[in-house]
């Protein structure tokens, strides 16, 4: 990503390494969480809920907070899934917000290259840590799902295992052409 950053800042960009302002990661992946938990419980059976969390490595003790919050909301109430709901449209505007001043937010697809392929709830291997499957594989991810921003996903390199390494290119909600034609002219200063 730096040296992204350095190419688009000779190529005349303006180019600021911050975080938007009311997008607390920790409160977008709890979000995320709940959400998705809600809808997937929102058609399973109460029986299946604790043998479904325990297979994906998820509850109260997990590491992450994806992971954490599958308990309370497989078998949500509307009281937290609208209280979740409004926590989502906080965070919306926060991004929205920040994304006024800005083309883009560029951003990491995944914590490390692209992960191998391995079952939902395996542990994935960053550098010289393990970390839960769920923050491997969403922690970037899944915050543009929530607020249903638009992402192009672009690719700046490969692992040495021969692993694709991307950016997201994030942009703002209903602005999707405008985002495609930010993408290309990255592309092209990237290329």
């Amino acid at each position: 990503m730096a040296g992204l950053a350095a190419k688009l800042e000779q190529a005349g960009w303006r180019v600021e390494r911050r975080a938007p302002e009311g997008f607390s990661f920790p409160q977008v992946w709890e979000a995320f969480g709940s959400l998705m938990w809600c809808e997937i419980g929102s058609t399973m059976p109460a029986e299946a809920e604790a043998q479904f969390a325990a297979g994906l490595g998820a509850g109260p003790e997990a590491e992450d907070p994806i992971g954490r919050v599958i308990h309370g909301c497989l078998n949500a109430s509307m009281k937290l899934f609208t209280a979740t709901m409004t926590a989502r449209d906080v965070l919306i505007g926060a991004l929205e917000r920040f994304l006024t001043g800005f083309d883009a937010l560029l951003c990491p697809v995944t914590v490390g290259p692209a992960i191998p392929h391995c079952p939902a709830g395996t542990p994935v291997q960053v550098d010289d840590r393990t970390v839960p499957y769920w923050m491997g594989g969403l922690a970037y991810t899944g915050p543009f799902n929530l607020t249903g921003s638009p992402v192009v996903v672009l690719p700046l390199s490969r692992s040495e295992e021969g692993l694709p390494i991307g950016v997201q290119v994030v942009g703002r909600r209903w602005e999707d052409m405008k985002l495609l034609a930010v993408a290309e002219a990255i592309d092209r200063v990237r290329a």
